[in-house]
């Protein structure tokens, strides 16, 4: 967990990087399609100390979760940040399946390969988890209910 050796990202590099990232994965990901909303008070000039490249590696992942989940292209994936509390939070929200009760425990036990993709192998939100973790951070499922969509949040320490 030695995070001197990851340069320091400032939120607005942040910023800049995830909308040229989603502008890119709205045009592989058509007919879906991403609304990105960033608080108003994301103006700090505070950063994060993560792998830039694992951090798009862990919202893609959240992304096309989220996509498989959503049957009805004409609802948006939203990908929201906000700063609370000293933490930069990026929550990725679907209208899709939502996770069933055994995806949401497996989720929550930390345990690798469930999947309940035909071709899945189970690694995608456990891999996730350990990124945002080693940053010292947390992935949180906020809301998930069969047939109501799902709301997972990354949430880092500003430094």
């Amino acid at each position: 967990n030695d995070h001197a050796s990851v340069p320091a990202l400032n939120v607005p590099q942040l910023i800049g990087r995830l909308k040229n990232y989603l502008a890119y994965k709205a045009e592989e990901i058509q007919p879906f399609r991403i609304d990105f909303d960033v608080a108003p008070e994301m103006t700090t000039s505070k950063g994060l100390q993560i792998d830039y490249a694992l951090l798009e590696r862990v919202i893609d992942n959240l992304i096309n979760n989220a996509i498989e989940a959503t049957p009805d292209a004409n609802q948006p994936i939203v990908v929201s940040l906000s700063c609370v509390a000293g933490r930069l939070t990026i929550e990725v929200a679907d209208t899709g399946t939502g996770m069933s009760e055994s995806a949401l425990a497996a989720f929550k036990s930390d345990s690798t390969g469930f999947t309940s993709k035909a071709n899945g192998h189970g690694i995608g939100l456990p891999f996730c988890k350990q990124v945002i973790s080693q940053a010292g951070g947390e992935i949180t499922c906020i809301s998930s209910q069969d047939g109501e969509g799902c709301s997972l949040t990354l949430s880092l320490p500003l430094i």
